[in-house]
């Protein structure tokens, strides 16, 4: 390993994964459940990655917001000269990648501050002195008011690892094309030994075993992966002046609907003693976090942030065919949704897109048990979110020219950028689904794929 890793993983480039829950619009809405105004998206504004690896996010994000500036760092170069690549592929000039470490940048703050950042998949994989180097950027890089985002290990549910994490890191390692294969099957044997104990880390390991080595790597392999409780980072991140927000995606602040009345009590007594989070990742055991962090983020008054969700605009959806346009509700989480209001709502908000109130007007229901009943179908996927028509049409060329970029490499040499821009919705939409993939190289479209890309304003090539 090189000696200017400080512990990170550089001998492998990061998997281009996309984000679909990093998206400043989105994050918006989910300010408005706690009653927080986070900065404008309709105007332009500074937008700063950490860690950004190859940028697919990031660059999908220039496009879905032309009027704004993006800036993503990285340290590892090659991940910068693949970041170019395409933002020149896709003829983008409001995005720029650069290669630094947090160190520079903490002694080298920006003339403007930025608005919103983003760090996915860097918090739990640094040492201390990285997370503190982090502190001192986002204190001097971000303006008040600002939003970051923080992807991260929940302790909850990523403990349970611990064993596979010193396997990984203790196992001989195998030849190139198989660095992992004797950690494998050693934790696979230790598992053969072990009976059916430990049913939740089997869950989790089933799900990490069909990953590739790259990925576990990181997760697994490198020196500092770890998990943490959000009060913790939390009180970490209180050193650059901010505070938990909220969870970054809608329906992981909605769960009160969908939880038992002792769960929910029990959930109401941790939030007044001040860990509700942790309380949440025990009974979710989460493994993973999409939060926000806000740096004084101005507080709405009464009901001002309920009625700005009821004028989002929605549209009727599902999550049959895969696309990566939300997190997948569990089961528990769409339980008490009466199916025939669901139809009504789904049928009231139609494909071209209408304010939530509007729709739940039409159900004849008192005006608590329409708005949970709409907020039920957001979170199980039967209605998706929309921007503003007038900000989805401003980004429709834009998207198209990073989406048509999508479409020329997979034709070409089967390279796979791992997300479409949408101009709707304002973020990605990740390419998880095969009939998708199909459809974008298929000279007969799929019809149904095609309509829904329409609702997402992502345009034939």
């Amino acid at each position: 390993m090189s000696d200017w890793s400080q512990g990170y993983p550089t001998d492998t480039s990061y998997i281009d994964n996309a984000q679909a829950e990093i998206a400043p619009a989105r994050w918006n809405r989910s300010l408005l459940l706690v009653k927080r105004q986070g900065p404008a998206t309709n105007r332009p504004f500074r937008f700063l990655e950490l860690g950004c690896g190859s940028a697919t996010t990031l660059i999908a994000l220039a496009a879905c917001y032309p009027q704004a500036e993006f800036l993503g760092v990285d340290f590892m170069p090659e991940h910068v000269v693949r970041a170019r690549q395409l933002i020149d592929e896709a003829e983008l000039s409001n995005v720029r990648v650069e290669e630094r470490d947090f160190a520079e940048m903490a002694v080298d703050p920006p003339a403007e501050r930025f608005d919103f950042a983003a760090a996915h998949g860097v918090w739990t994989w640094v040492d201390p002195a990285v997370q503190a180097q982090i502190v001192s950027v986002l204190n001097q890089w971000l303006a008040p008011g600002a939003l970051a985002y923080f992807g991260y290990n929940s302790a909850a549910g990523w403990s349970a690892a611990a064993p596979l994490r010193r396997i990984f890191r203790a196992a001989p390692r195998g030849p190139a094309e198989q660095r992992f294969a004797p950690a494998r099957q050693a934790v696979e044997r230790w598992f053969d030994l072990r009976g059916t104990e430990s049913p939740a880390l089997r869950r989790l390991w089933k799900k990490l075993s069909e990953a590739s080595d790259e990925f576990l790597s990181h997760e697994l392999g490198s020196t500092n992966g770890t998990g943490i409780w959000p009060e913790d980072l939390g009180q970490t991140l209180s050193g650059a002046k901010m505070s938990y927000a909220c969870p970054a995606v809608l329906v992981e602040g909605l769960d009160a609907l969908f939880l038992e009345d002792d769960e929910v009590a029990w959930l109401r007594e941790a939030v007044g003693q001040g860990w509700g989070e942790t309380a949440r990742d025990l009974m979710h055991a989460r493994t993973f976090r999409n939060d926000l962090f806000h740096r004084g983020a101005p507080l709405l008054q009464g009901g001002e942030g309920m009625s700005r969700l009821l004028t989002t605009r929605v549209a009727a959806w599902s999550p049959e065919f895969g696309f990566g346009t939300h997190n997948v509700p569990k089961e528990r989480m769409t339980r008490h949704l009466d199916p025939s209001v669901l139809r009504s709502i789904q049928g009231a908000a139609g494909t071209e897109g209408r304010p939530l109130a509007e729709v739940l007007s039409t159900l004849g229901l008192d005006a608590q048990a329409g708005l949970q009943s709409g907020l039920m179908a957001l979170a199980a996927n039967a209605l998706i979110d929309l921007r503003p028509q007038a900000e989805a049409e401003a980004a429709v060329d834009s998207c198209a020219r990073f989406n048509r970029v999508v479409r020329k490499r997979i034709e070409t040499d089967g390279a796979l950028i791992q997300c479409l821009a949408s101009p709707a919705i304002g973020g990605c939409v990740t390419l998880g689904s095969a009939r998708l993939q199909d459809h974008l190289t298929d000279e007969t479209p799929d019809a149904q794929v095609a309509e829904r890309l329409a609702v997402l304003g992502i345009q034939p090539d």
